[in-house]
């Protein structure tokens, strides 16, 4: 089934769910929820990673191979000793696709791995031209779709037309060469078109000097602070932090993670943890705003409505990845609290197609709409079996009785 066709299912499945969700007495919802787990075809449920390419198809990475999801059906790939079209090795820690489709995977022993479309098989890369790379860290793409891979001592950078990569240097303010400690690398963002930054245990800005399209240089300018005190405490089982980081249009910089929302304090050069309401010119101009924090509750930002949407902790756990999928879903990954995996899970929010008004019955009993009109100013009028008048639903959500017989 096609991607279209496979939403339209998808947008269908919840109508219908929701009309039978509404006439409950005391109950109402904002959001549909599905985990997937090995039980559903998943290779493993320990994710640790999730993209999706431009065909529609999910890719998931795992402790135990790599599943790709077609809305229906898990096709799962794993390393197999001897076979070098296999993944190279049978854990997956980070994976992103880039403009040209092509989706990058990068295993827990820090290979650079290329799916193969045509072949449906993989490639180790290992050619980044006459430089050698040691010490991978991590991989991302940027704005423009181009890939990205972090190392100790320099950035590469992967003209997707040409396949060539280009090295950038790491340097600090007198232009000595700088290397980065590894310790979890969660992200990288890019601010304008001269500034980069790295985030980990602290949140590096470099500099771009020079041509960009050559070996150049990277000069780091800040090295700013993550006020948590989460952070330093990794668990002791398989579980990142990742972030994400932003600048707002009225020039604030916000770190997104999966252990909280954090603003920078310009003043003090350190990211503070930000727990206030988010105003409506902050969050604009890019697909999402998705943020996690360390007791398991996930927030969605709605740039549409200016509001934030939440998810319960009992539902999410610890987090380990979100992708946004669409304008009104997300998938997550996440491990419980004692660190078990807990499989891939797909939340739909509902409240920007449907509107749920709920009617209470005495007795319990069920309500069993028999007509509804609405009226030029936008009122709804609905009349109920066993009841001796009209409930009148107003534009501000206030329920009233009228014409009662």
């Amino acid at each position: 089934m096609d991607r279209k066709a496979h939403n339209i299912l998808t947008i269908w499945t919840v109508a219908i769910l929701l009309v039978f969700a509404t006439v409950l007495p005391v109950f109402s919802q904002n959001y549909t929820i599905k985990t997937y787990t090995t039980e559903n075809g998943l290779a493993h449920n320990n994710v640790r990673a999730i993209a999706e390419d431009s065909t529609g198809f999910l890719w998931i990475g795992t402790w135990d191979g790599l599943s790709r999801f077609d809305g229906h059906d898990f096709k799962n790939y794993y390393h197999i000793p001897g076979d070098t079209t296999s993944i190279s090795y049978f854990s997956v820690r980070n994976l992103v696709v880039d403009k040209a489709n092509n989706l990058w995977i990068l295993t827990d022993r820090f290979e650079i791995v290329l799916y193969d479309r045509i072949n449906d098989n993989f490639q180790r890369i290992t050619n980044f031209g006459n430089q050698k790379s040691k010490n991978i860290f991590d991989i991302s793409v940027d704005k423009y779709g181009e890939l990205w891979i972090i190392s100790k001592n320099e950035l590469l950078k992967r003209n997707s037309q040409s396949g060539k990569f280009i090295h950038y240097y790491f340097f600090d303010k007198n232009d000595k060469p700088f290397s980065i400690e590894y310790l979890d690398f969660g992200g990288i963002d890019f601010s304008g078109d001269t500034k980069i930054w790295l985030c980990s245990s602290n949140v590096y800005e470099f500099e771009f000097t020079g041509k960009k399209e050559s070996v150049g240089k990277l000069i780091m300018k800040n090295i700013f602070d993550i006020e948590s005190s989460v952070l330093n405490r990794l668990p002791d089982f398989d579980h990142r932090y990742k972030y994400s980081l932003y600048r707002s249009p009225t020039g604030n910089y916000w770190l997104l993670s999966n252990f909280g929302l954090f603003k920078l304090d310009k003043n003090k050069s350190v990211f503070r943890e930000y727990k206030g309401k988010v105003e409506n010119d902050e969050f604009a101009g890019r697909r999402s705003f998705n943020w996690a924090t360390i007791e398991g509750d996930i927030y969605s930002f709605d740039q549409k409505t200016h509001s934030t949407r939440f998810i319960k902790p009992e539902t999410s756990h610890l987090v380990n990845d979100i992708l946004q999928f669409g304008k009104d879903a997300i998938w997550f990954s996440s491990v419980s609290k004692k660190g078990s995996p807990l499989g891939l899970t797909q939340i739909v929010f509902t409240n920007s197609f449907f509107r749920n008004y709920v009617i209470n019955q005495e007795g319990g009993e069920l309500a069993a709409v028999f007509s509804i009109v609405k009226d030029d100013k936008n009122n709804l009028w609905v009349g109920i079996r066993g009841m001796d008048h009209i409930i009148q639903f107003t534009p501000d959500n206030k329920i009233k009785k009228t014409g009662q017989l």
